[in-house]
């Protein structure tokens, strides 16, 4: 009977330091941000003067898909100006859980940035002298 009354304490003692040993929720963390994400935030005057072709991927895709999960002054004003960079970046969005943007979508918004940065490098770069931005590497911190 001893034996009972206490393998009964045991399982109470027991069944009462597993619930209390609860693991607490992951901490919050802040969004990853980057200084270019304080550049204007569109570019609509100069894309307007673009091909149809890259006005269509701007309003169509980067707009309406990229903002979903950061702001537009993000792409707009990042620092690459090589395919291989780019292609990289958009590839690994379109690869995120609950990304908007599609793998079919990584050859026209890469052909739209190379167009764009190869026509605004020159405004990227004063924007980066001039509010003292940092070049850091977004592929190596998301």
């Amino acid at each position: 009977m001893k034996r009972i009354y206490l393998l009964a304490t045991l399982l109470l003692v027991g069944a009462f330091w597993f619930t209390s040993c609860k693991k607490s929720p992951p901490p919050q963390t802040a969004p990853v941000s980057f200084d270019w994400d304080k550049g204007p935030i569109e570019i609509d005057a100069q894309v307007a003067k673009y091909p149809k072709e890259y006005q269509t991927t701007y309003n169509n895709l980067i707009k309406a898909k990229c903002t979903q999960c950061h702001p537009l002054s993000r792409s707009l004003w990042a620092p690459y100006y090589d395919e291989a960079t780019w292609k990289g970046v958009v590839s690994k969005m379109a690869n995120r859980a609950g990304s908007q943007v599609t793998t079919g979508d990584v050859p026209a918004i890469t052909k739209f940035f190379m167009y764009d940065h190869a026509k605004r490098k020159a405004e990227i770069e004063k924007m980066f002298q001039d509010n003292h931005w940092e070049k850091k590497d977004p592929v190596e911190v998301q």
